[in-house]
């Protein structure tokens, strides 16, 4: 994956809009909700040990909540989507189904951002438009 262009919207109102139209479908390809809370709050049996592996944790709850106002340009959101997976590939065995499922998702998310643009009428990038699809 590579960085968002930041030139698709400007002013923070506009990367604000575009992180929480992107985060809502980032939730509807989240189908069995792994991602939509903090590991404490999922997974309470787990989360000690969570926490020793994964340095930074990141959900989308906590992306919606205290993330997406500080934002200044949309591939930090990009980013943050990313640590999700990462984190949860790090803990999680790889090949282990949710491993699978967390990968597939994290293959899927500049289809998803493209997607949105698209949906919202923002213009794509002509680059990214041929090398997405």
């Amino acid at each position: 994956t590579r960085d968002w262009p930041s030139t698709v919207v400007k002013g923070q109102e506009e990367i604000r809009e575009l992180a929480r139209n992107i985060l809502v479908n980032m939730k509807r390809e989240d189908e069995k909700g792994f991602f939509a809370k903090p590991v404490s709050k999922s997974f309470p049996s787990l989360a000690k040990h969570y926490l020793e592996v994964v340095i930074m944790p990141m959900d989308f709850h906590t992306i919606q909540e205290e993330r997406i106002e500080n934002y200044r340009v949309i591939s930090d959101l990009q980013q943050d989507l990313i640590l999700i997976f990462s984190n949860c590939c790090k803990y999680n065995k790889k090949g282990s189904e949710i491993w699978n499922y967390t990968y597939e998702l994290w293959q899927r998310l500049d289809h998803i951002f493209i997607d949105t643009l698209r949906e919202k009428n923002i213009g794509v990038p002509r680059r990214w438009d041929t090398c997405i699809i």
